[in-house]
C-alpha cells in the first residue's frame, strides 16, 4: 500500500499541475504496462509464485518511475 500511495499523489499533483502526459503514463503503467509485464515475465521465470508476486512488484516498480517523473518535472519547476 505504500508503493500505491506514491503513485497516486504523484498522479493527482500531475493532474492538478497540468502534466497530463506524466498523469496518463502512471495511470497506464501501474495496473497496464508495468503489471502485464511483471506478470508475464514472473509467471515464466518462478511460476505460480511469480503470478503471486507481481501486483506488488509491479507497484514498486511504477512508484520508481513515479518518483523519477516527479523530479524530472514537478522538482525541477519549484527550483
Amino acid at each position: 500500500m505504500f508503493f500505491v500511495s506514491i503513485v497516486l499523489i504523484c498522479t493527482c499533483t500531475f493532474q492538478a499541475t497540468g502534466k497530463a502526459i506524466n498523469a496518463l503514463i502512471l495511470s497506464i503503467s501501474r495496473q497496464g504496462i508495468i503489471f502485464i509485464a511483471a506478470i508475464v515475465i514472473l509467471a515464466k521465470t518462478i511460476g505460480y509464485n511469480g503470478v503471486i508476486i507481481s501486483q506488488p512488484m509491479a507497484d514498486t516498480l511504477t512508484a520508481i518511475l513515479a518518483i523519477i517523473l516527479y523530479y524530472t518535472s514537478i522538482h525541477k519547476t519549484i527550483k
